[in-house]
């Protein structure tokens, strides 16, 4: 080859290897519309409450824009990042005015200590077991919307609880450390189970008291029924009593009468031949009692013996006397039993006193057989009235025609 040529060669080899190596060293220039790559993961951070009691998972996005320096992170994957802490916990239970539920407060101050803020939804939340498989959430949380790393907030809860619940606690969503909330679901738990041991120690009372109260409202009601059978009781024997007492007073009263009946009889044949004085009567049958009755009734009316006729007429007829002859001195000393100066004395007779007509009227219808015989005549009235006797016989004599 030709000097002149093979030194141009070698030239254009020499600025080529030079061409090459400038090409590889030099930067590359961005285009005037920069590309943005995104990339998402699916791991657990944030649980949100659903409408079954229980968290769903969402799921995590990071994004890297290659126009920035760093990376902008919305969220991290892991429990480490996503962490807090409770303290100064602190916990009150009231009952409502029925007892059957109770109010549930709660507080405490929650501070990030994780590489994530805590969103709201992240928060602690107040649930009770219901006695199934299921655990319902009760209350959110009152407090910020977001706690920075670093950063504290105070929260607090309010939930109205069954007395009826089997447990009571604090829910922490899952994907989130939460240290602190142990000691927050104890106090809680002692709270509630301090008020509702109460509500059943008063239920305890309430319902011994009723059944105190049933026994004693029983017992009264025995008490009662006893004492009204006893009072049945002793009223029946009372009337059966009177009853028996009714039926001896009734057959004595038959024997009585039968006895005075038999005697009246055997004085009327004593006496149905009797020699009678002038003007005198005498009862000489049963049919006569009735008949003289009627007599003296009428003659003592309106006086205080009148209708004790028939009593005049059975003394008489027992005793042989005048039937009119009793009635007629009645009349002529007291007025008929008007004005007596002893008790059922209406013939001042010395200073006796009976204590009824009828034993009056028989007394002084014996007294005048014993003492003066079946004719009571001038004599013997004089020997009565205390006198001669004639002036009593006469008044004697116009008060027995009146019958």
């Amino acid at each position: 080859m030709p000097c002149g040529l093979e030194q141009i060669v070698i030239t254009l080899v020499i600025a080529i290897a030079i061409a090459a190596g400038a090409t590889q060293a030099k930067p590359s220039v961005p285009s005037q519309t920069p590309s943005v790559i995104t990339t998402e993961s699916t791991e657990s951070v944030t649980p949100v409450a659903t409408s079954s009691g229980l968290p769903d998972t969402p799921t995590q996005t990071t994004s890297i824009d290659s126009s920035s320096t760093r990376p902008q992170v919305t969220g991290k994957s892991s429990t480490a990042s996503l962490s807090m802490s409770l303290t100064d916990v602190d916990a009150s239970v009231t009952a409502s005015a029925d007892e059957r539920s109770v109010t549930v407060h709660a507080s405490a101050t929650v501070t990030c200590t994780g590489e994530a803020s805590l969103e709201r939804e992240m928060m602690p939340s107040l649930a009770y077991d219901d006695g199934s498989t299921r655990r319902e959430v009760l209350a959110s949380t009152d407090g910020p919307g977001a706690v920075a790393p670093g950063q504290s907030a105070k929260l607090s809860w309010t939930a109205q609880v069954p007395v009826t619940s089997a447990t009571i606690g604090v829910t922490c969503p899952s994907g989130v450390a939460c240290a602190g909330a142990s000691g927050l679901e104890t106090l809680v738990e002692t709270e509630y189970a301090r008020v509702t041991d109460a509500i059943a120690a008063k239920e305890r009372e309430r319902k011994a008291a009723q059944e105190k109260e049933e026994q004693e409202r029983k017992a009264r009601e025995e008490a009662e029924r006893a004492a009204e059978e006893e009072r049945a009781r002793q009223e029946s024997e009372r009337r059966e009593a009177e009853r028996k007492a009714e039926q001896e007073r009734l057959q004595q009263e038959r024997e009585e009468n039968e006895r005075r009946e038999r005697e009246l009889a055997d004085a009327i044949r004593d006496t149905s031949n009797q020699t009678v004085a002038s003007g005198g009567e005498r009862i000489r049958s049963t049919e006569d009692i009735d008949k003289w009755a009627a007599r003296i009734d009428a003659y003592l009316s309106g006086h205080e013996l009148a209708g004790y006729g028939k009593q005049f007429a059975e003394a008489a007829a027992r005793h042989g006397l005048d039937p009119r002859l009793s009635a007629a001195i009645s009349f002529i000393e007291s007025g008929g039993g008007d004005v007596c100066f002893r008790p059922h004395n209406a013939w001042g007779w010395g200073s006796s006193s009976w204590d009824s007509w009828e034993e009056a009227i028989e007394a002084h219808a014996a007294g005048l057989e014993e003492g003066y015989g079946p004719d009571f005549n001038l004599e013997l009235c004089a020997k009565y009235s205390g006198s001669d006797g004639s002036y009593y016989w006469e008044v004697l004599q116009g008060e027995l025609a009146k019958m």
